[in-house]
């Protein structure tokens, strides 16, 4: 999000792009550990269209739909 929020504000700055791309920085700053590394964070898995594979007979079934 950072690179289209930051050519966003390249073609058109407006103080609400420059809001939504503070606000996605600070997001990242907070996620970061002591080595640096940013944590990544998943949703629950019913909010999304792609769930894991139950098995691994089902793997490569079913997620490009």
């Amino acid at each position: 999000m950072l690179l289209p929020l930051a050519w966003l504000i390249r073609i058109d700055d407006r103080p609400e792009y420059r809001r939504w791309l503070r606000q996605i920085a600070d997001d990242i700053e907070n996620r970061k550990n002591e080595s640096g590394a940013i944590r990544e964070e998943l949703a629950a898995l019913d909010r999304g269209d792609y769930v894991p594979s139950k098995s691994n007979a089902a793997y490569g079934t079913d997620e490009a739909l």
